[in-house]
């Protein structure tokens, strides 16, 4: 069985000394070599704590020593912070196995993704995989954003979950570095997204975007795109579903939002690819076109929630992806980068983002 190591982001929305109890408790009778290791300085006083804010280093360290069981603690940020610096090590992804305990506000991958809903629920799991030899591993599927800025530098990072350079990215910065955003989350928590959406939509810019994607979508969907150049050569129509395969389409409209998934799930219970799974080699994108409607975008959330959005006539959804390029036909792409729950806020304005699936996959311990 041999060791585990359990990253906590104490930052997390639902940590509290009686999380970090639990945590500590029933981890340890499973493992008889469990070690805790904090990526933020902690007061609590429960426990001998290492404190380390350096998530690449922490990671290094323990690799070095041989050590392939990690237990994520936190939410999908910090979840995908931990695979980000886990795969840059360089080490066969397959030797490393990875189990989440969700103590975030969204949670989107642990639940939509591995069907884990709460902490109860992940260490059954953890049990059940290395107490009981329950097979319930999923191969997940990884994903690298590229991003290139105005000024020429650039930043990549490895995700598990959904990535946006969009109104999500926006309102992600909004919550997290404003004082209306962070009394909000505050007082509502995740559905402080959802309430504040309409307020935030009348500041966002919609760009003009120039999407390079290939894939599939549905046949009514194909309006939405436009009179922009679609290779028909190599288009194959599936009456039986209705959906048509877009060898290369050059998407170029004005878009509020889109949105890079793996799984079904993002942005706190947005159900925007209902069907999508992690575990099949392929990717999903999202695309909502710029509306005037006042209600939008709280209409277009709720609809998520629902997992109805598709109904939506202003919603795209392109399936079996394994690249996007975006980049903006005038001007930039913002200065935002929302990867698995994660803001980046550039000093430089994107220029380009590049969403591309690796072919490589990470194994995780889930429900069942």
């Amino acid at each position: 069985m041999g060791k585990i190591v359990s990253i906590i982001n104490p930052k997390a929305g639902g940590f509290n000394d009686l999380v970090e109890t639990c945590i500590n408790f029933n981890v340890d009778k499973i493992f008889p070599e469990h070690e805790i290791v904090y990526t933020t300085q902690v007061h609590s006083g429960i426990t001998e704590k290492l404190i380390n804010t350096n998530l690449e280093q922490i990671i290094k360290d323990y690799a070095s020593n041989g050590i392939r069981n990690f237990n994520i603690c936190g939410g999908d940020g910090h979840i995908g912070e931990v695979i980000d610096a886990i795969m840059k090590l360089g080490i066969n992804s397959n030797e490393f196995s990875i189990s989440v305990l969700p103590i975030g506000s969204g949670n989107d991958f642990a639940f939509g993704g591995l069907g884990i809903k709460d902490i109860q629920q992940g260490l059954d799991s953890l049990n059940n995989y290395y107490r009981k030899g329950n097979k319930n591993i999923k191969e997940v599927d990884l994903f690298r954003t590229e991003v290139k800025l105005d000024d020429e530098s650039t930043f990549s990072r490895y995700g598990i979950n959904s990535a946006d350079v969009s109104f999500g990215a926006f309102l992600l910065n909004f919550m997290e570095n404003t004082a209306i955003g962070r009394k909000a989350k505050k007082m509502f928590g995740g559905k402080s997204y959802t309430y504040l959406s309409p307020l935030v939509s009348l500041l966002y810019k919609s760009p003009d975007l120039k999407i390079d994607i290939n894939g599939w979508t549905k046949v009514e969907s194909i309006e939405n795109f436009g009179n922009y150049p679609i290779n028909s050569q190599n288009s194959l129509m599936d009456n039986s579903e209705k959906r048509v395969l877009i060898n290369r389409i050059i998407h170029s409209r004005k878009n509020f939002l889109t949105c890079w998934q793996n799984s079904e799930y993002t942005g706190g219970g947005l159900r925007l690819c209902p069907g999508a799974k992690i575990d099949d080699d392929v990717f999903d994108f999202f695309i909502h076109e710029r509306t005037f409607r006042p209600k939008f975008p709280f209409s277009l959330m709720l609809k998520a929630k629902k997992g109805e959005v598709l109904e939506d006539p202003y919603v795209s959804r392109v399936w079996d992806v394994k690249k996007v390029e975006i980049s903006a036909n005038n001007g930039n792409l913002g200065r935002y980068l929302n990867v698995d729950g994660e803001l980046y806020n550039f000093t430089s304005p994107i220029k380009k983002v590049k969403y591309e699936g690796t072919g490589e996959k990470l194994r995780f311990i889930c429900d069942k």
